[in-house]
């Protein structure tokens, strides 16, 4: 692993998760082996995937801190003009007091909303493009009975999902709801307390 604070997810019988490493603005691989797919991909296969996925990471990322350091000089530019309002509002005029306080108002709370608002649209680009690339990769692992999967951690970390395991061992993930219940309560019908 190579970034401090990277979480390794072990490879399960249905999945291999690979984390995304901050600092270095990458999705770390370093733990792949093919047996965790029982040889149907390659160490190759999967870097050349997560690489493509770093192409679209990596400038998204920049460019959300770029936005960010933008974002505190406004606001601290923004406090200095309050009390430079304050100032003239006790010196010249009080009507500089209310354009103090508004600026302060924008200072408190106009970085949060901006960064909302680049956070949601950037993620949203973000994961239009990453999916684009991982559709691109899953016509290629299909035959394989393996797929990429934007998990819902997604952009903390990407799927690779073993379908093939979950097809040989029957694990669905369908439930008979009339089946569990008349299992859970001895055949009888369940009566939600609404009803009684």
């Amino acid at each position: 692993m190579s970034g401090p604070g990277l979480i390794a997810f072990p490879p399960t019988a249905t999945t291999v998760t690979f984390p995304f490493d901050e600092p270095e603005a990458k999705f770390d691989s370093s733990f792949y082996r093919p047996e965790f797919t029982d040889g149907r991909a390659s160490e190759e296969e999967i870097n050349t995937v997560l690489r493509d996925l770093d192409g679209v990471m990596g400038p998204m990322i920049a460019k959300l801190k770029a936005a960010g350091r933008n974002v505190v000089i406004s606001q601290f530019v923004m406090f200095a003009i309050a009390f430079v309002f304050f100032y003239l509002a006790d010196k010249i005029n009080p009507y500089f007091l209310a354009l103090g306080i508004l600026c302060l108002l924008y200072a408190a709370i106009g970085p949060c909303i901006i960064m909302k608002m680049l956070i949601s649209q950037n993620y949203q680009q973000l994961v239009a493009k990453s999916q684009v690339i991982v559709d691109k990769h899953n016509q290629n692992l299909a035959s394989r009975g393996l797929r990429w999967d934007l998990s819902p951690y997604f952009p903390k970390r990407i799927e690779l999902r073993k379908d093939y395991n979950s097809q040989v061992t029957g694990d669905h993930t369908t439930i008979d709801v009339s089946q569990v219940n008349q299992q859970s309560y001895g055949g009888q019908q369940y009566v939600p307390p609404s009803a009684i």
